[in-house]
């Protein structure tokens, strides 16, 4: 009986990890909604696009905090041991990496809405068009305010995918207090939104007029979340240990 429920907490976690990752993913492709905007020419279209991905996100993250807090109220989290969160809080950096395997099919799909959005007024239907996210140019070797971006955009991103793996392990360890574990994750979750709108989104639009070096920065993005990813996952396994 005791094996039994201790299996389905796990699975009950694994599904909670990929909405999570699925969410996850879906908020890194917005870079590359951007991305089609300058591609053919209209900013405020691919702003909108990038709007209608992150309200999609927070459905998945309407769907994601009832069964964290369901979980929580039935004790299920305690049953699963910080490896196996630790093994499930890779799957976030593994989504991002699709992503960024998948961009250009990505960025044919999200052209289309686009052109759809501009000529029909909607999403959808929408015909797919060829594009390659390849970079153009050096602009991450040579400028110091890219690489200044990348460590910001690292920094701030690795609060938001450390967030919900402590969470649960905080939760695991102290049951009695999920409520307040739960309201602090709000805490993370807005460091890396002020740090994004006071320091990341006034330099991306500064770049939007020149084409070229900024779509090689909404292409590096990719890789800056991913690296934020794994390092969130591995301070999350170090926090783990230093604390058990």
């Amino acid at each position: 009986m005791i094996a039994g429920a201790h299996h389905s907490a796990e699975w009950a976690m694994a599904v909670l990890f990929f909405i999570l990752s699925t969410l996850c993913a879906i908020e890194a492709s917005t870079s590359i909604a951007r991305y089609v905007g300058i591609q053919i020419g209209s900013l405020a279209g691919g702003f909108s696009l990038q709007s209608g991905l992150s309200l999609l996100s927070r459905m998945l993250m309407a769907v994601f905090m009832p069964m964290l807090g369901y979980m929580a109220d039935k004790g299920l989290i305690s049953d699963v041991g910080y490896i196996f969160l630790f093994l499930l809080s890779l799957g976030v950096p593994c989504a991002l990496l699709l992503v960024l395997l998948f961009r250009d099919w990505i960025a044919s799909n999200y052209i289309g809405i686009l052109r759809s959005m501009l000529t029909r007024g909607g999403y959808f239907p929408f015909r797919r068009e060829l594009v390659s996210m390849r970079r153009r140019g050096r602009f991450l070797g040579r400028s110091i305010s890219a690489r200044r971006l990348v460590i910001v955009t690292v920094l701030s991103y690795i609060p938001y995918y450390l967030a919900w793996p402590v969470t649960m392990l905080l939760i695991s360890r102290h049951p009695d207090n999920r409520g307040f574990i739960m309201g602090l994750t709000s805490v993370l979750n807005g460091v890396n939104t002020i740090t994004l709108v006071l320091f990341v989104d006034p330099f991306l639009v500064r770049l939007a007029g020149l084409k070229n070096v900024s779509q090689d920065v909404y292409s590096d993005q990719l890789w800056v979340r991913i690296l934020s990813g794994v390092l969130a996952s591995f301070l999350f396994l170090l926090f783990a240990f230093c604390t058990s």
